[in-house]
């Protein structure tokens, strides 16, 4: 179902189904690309063949397979591939499904072309099947074959698991050595020790499934069935992040609970592997964040020449521009004549109250008196408070930015100590920018810092942390549902709890409490499932006389609940009547002992009629005695009849009606039996005993009052084990 098939078809159609391609071959049978007349729907038919020559397994096959598939057809989830339809083709008698075709490709595939797929994928796909799997289970469906040629990623990078239901019509379907079909790779610790499963062995499955993503590997190998067989159910597997270096370490705690050997220790449902899967990818994709995040700083900081201490050298060779300094201004100072050195040197000086302006000639001009030029004043700067005043102190010289001097034609002149210096302030101002940046970042992510000063020594009332008021109220709901019984979804939420607070002591005992009542819960469940069986078991097996096999179902009921009425009274019922079948039995083998006892008169062997009922011979003429007829439609083709009348044995009639249908062989058939036997007149008692192969003895008896010549029937017929007999 993953890509269109290139060859022809095989068949023209199936069922009204027209076939267009063959997609591919697999273990149980064959699966078409086929178009639906009726709605132009293409659609994938998959062919499911019975292995078995017996008419009546084949027969049973096609009846499961059916019942399956209608199962199945129930799931209706966007993760599982739809099951359209079900039929069988009257032509080649070949049971199909038609179901939903899907564009793509399954992972078994992509597995084989090596496609890497990143863990935050990983962890989506996985999650994504984990919901499918547990809406599936919450419909009493269980997949048993979770491997990654079932799980199929679209065209559109959709995720979807199929053939949900043929896993278990293919485990009745063995080959003629009982063979698995296919391997056991994916297969749970119940599934190949032959236990019952239930949803948990489909999470044990899909863990494999992401154990081989992560790591390309399976996580059991050995060189034959036996091998592998032996250390799903004993050995324990590598931790992925062991296998593959680049494998975060996260996944092998969740790889390791959904492939623990013992089903209570994995996730008990789809979906709590599913949130655990959807936390880790939130994990996964906030670390990834914040690599970009330190990737384009580090980029912005390569970027600086400052940042790098081994350039601060060159950069104060180079230089930088003098702010103070502009193209249209340069010209005008060198245009004075009278103006000497010193004069083009310090005209540009700044006012003590730190403002001034640019004339309309170039020359600057401050608002109050001017400082002649010279040295920049040693120390740092004055501070300014938050007022902008500056803080009470000793004055000192108002500060004269220098110039760079110029040339006579107005050219700046370089000046290595005024480069290196204004160099090293570029660098600085940049370092300074980027720290601010980092820490203004990071402070609107934090509390903000309790203000310094005299107000600091207060004390401000504690304000709880916002995660711990979050796993309080995720506390308090838990134990809500726990109370209301809802123990999945408190178990839930308290594993939520822990695993962001693992030494959460009420949340630790609330959830081992919850996990506890679940698996109670669950015991229970599956015993009333067992007692319900078995009982119905019982009430069958009375109904159809099978004493023994009612008392034994009802012991298994008692065996778990010893106070069940409707078990003790099938076990009562079936006691009372083994024993009476005991103690009928037990007079028939004592009277056909008597009878053995007697003297044997021979007598002449009748021939038993193979084919309908036909006259039975002609009485004697001139005969006073009366005559029985003996009339007997046996179900069983070969046995022995014998007719005692007033406890004289005048009749032995043996009895085979097998026919051969080759040199070695024999068929089964029915037939008549019937005879003539003399019988005294008046009263007599008949009394009719049957054997054969197969079949127990049985025995009845009749009465009658014969005239003299008259001619009677005697009715014989055998059902059930019971042997019925009256004179008409």
């Amino acid at each position: 179902m993953a890509d269109r098939g290139v060859s022809g078809p095989k068949i023209a159609k199936l069922g009204r189904y027209e076939v267009v391609s063959e997609l591919g071959k697999g273990a149980m049978g064959i699966v078409y690309l086929a178009k639906d007349p009726v709605i132009g729907r293409l659609v994938a038919i998959k062919t499911i063949r019975a292995t078995g020559n017996d008419e009546d397994d084949t027969q049973e096959f096609r009846e499961r397979f059916v019942r399956e598939a209608q199962t199945a057809g129930i799931l209706s989830h966007p993760n599982i591939v739809t099951i359209h339809d079900i039929g069988e083709d009257a032509e080649t008698q070949t049971s199909f499904i038609a179901m939903e075709y899907i564009e793509g490709k399954n992972l078994k595939q992509l597995l084989g072309e090596k496609t890497k797929f990143a863990f935050e994928q990983i962890s989506e796909m996985i999650a994504e099947i984990a919901e499918a799997l547990d809406y599936a289970h919450r419909k009493g469906i269980i997949h048993r074959d979770v491997k990654p040629a079932n799980v199929i990623i679209t065209t559109d990078g959709k995720v979807k698991i199929t053939d949900f239901g043929i896993a278990k019509i293919a485990s009745s379907n063995l080959t003629t050595t009982g063979q698995f079909l296919g391997t056991p790779n994916y297969m749970s610790p119940e599934q190949v020790s032959g236990a019952p499963v239930d949803g948990r062995s489909d999470l044990f499955s899909l863990g494999v499934v992401l154990y081989e993503l992560l790591t390309t590997k399976k996580p059991f190998q050995g060189d034959n069935l036996t091998a592998i067989s032996y250390k799903i159910v004993h050995e324990d597997f590598t931790p992925p992040a062991d296998i593959a270096a680049d494998v975060p370490v996260d996944f092998n705690e969740i790889v390791a609970r959904a492939m623990a050997k013992d089903p209570w220790n994995r996730f008990q449902r789809g979906k709590d592997l599913a949130l655990a899967l959807y936390q880790l990818k939130a994990q996964l994709e906030e670390r990834k964040s914040e690599e970009d995040l330190g990737t384009m700083i580090s980029t912005a900081a390569e970027s600086i020449d400052t940042l790098k201490l081994g350039n601060l050298s060159s950069i104060a060779e180079r230089g930088a521009p003098d702010p103070q300094e502009t193209p249209a201004a340069l010209p005008a100072v060198g245009e004075g004549s009278g103006s000497s050195a010193a004069a083009r040197e310090g005209s540009g000086s700044f006012s003590k109250s730190g403002s001034g302006s640019f004339s309309k000639s170039g020359s600057r001009r401050s608002s109050g008196a001017t400082v002649a030029a010279g040295p920049p004043p040693v120390g740092p700067p004055p501070l300014v408070t938050a007022a902008g005043a500056t803080p009470p102190g000793p004055k000192k010289p108002a500060l004269t930015m220098p110039m760079r001097p110029v040339t006579a034609q107005g050219v700046p002149k370089d000046s290595p100590k005024s480069k290196s210096r204004v160099g090293l302030y570029a660098g600085l101002a940049a370092v300074v920018a980027i720290a601010l940046g980092i820490y203004f970042a990071t402070r609107s992510s934090s509390p903000a810092p309790a203000p310094a000063g005299p107000a600091a020594s207060v004390t401000a009332p504690a304000v709880p942390n916002a995660e711990a008021v979050g796993l309080q109220k995720s506390l308090a709901e838990g134990k809500r549902l726990f109370d209301e019984g809802q123990y999945e979804e408190s178990l839930v939420i308290l594993r939520g709890v822990l695993e962001h607070n693992p030494d959460n002591a009420p949340a630790r005992q609330l959830a081992d409490q919850a996990e506890s009542a679940i698996r109670g819960r669950a015991d229970q469940a599956s015993k009333t499932a067992q007692i319900e069986a078995s009982l119905e078991s019982a009430r069958k097996a009375f109904a159809s006389k099978k004493w023994e096999v009612a008392k034994t179902h009802a012991g298994e009921v008692l065996a778990l609940d010893t106070e069940n009425a409707d078990a003790i009274k099938l076990r009562d019922d079936s006691t009372t009547q083994i024993e009476r079948a005991a103690a009928e039995k037990k007079k028939v083998e004592e009277k056909l002992a008597k009878i053995r006892a007697m003297p044997k008169t021979p007598l002449p062997v009748q021939k038993a009629e193979a084919q309908g009922p036909a006259a039975p011979p002609p009485v004697p003429a001139g005969t006073s005695k009366a005559t029985l007829r003996l009339l007997f439609d046996s179900p069983i083709p070969e046995g022995h009849v014998m007719v005692a009348i007033n406890d004289q044995i005048l009749l032995r009639q043996p009895y085979n009606f097998k026919k051969k249908s080759g040199l070695f062989k024999s068929s089964s058939g029915s037939g008549t039996v019937s005879a003539n036997i003399p019988v005294p007149n008046g009263p007599v008692t008949v009394k009719v005993w049957l054997s054969g192969p197969g079949i127990s003895p049985a025995y009845a008896t009749a009465s009658a009052s014969m005239l003299p010549a008259e001619t009677r029937t005697l009715k014989v017929d055998y059902s059930g084990g019971h042997l019925g007999a009256r004179v008409q």
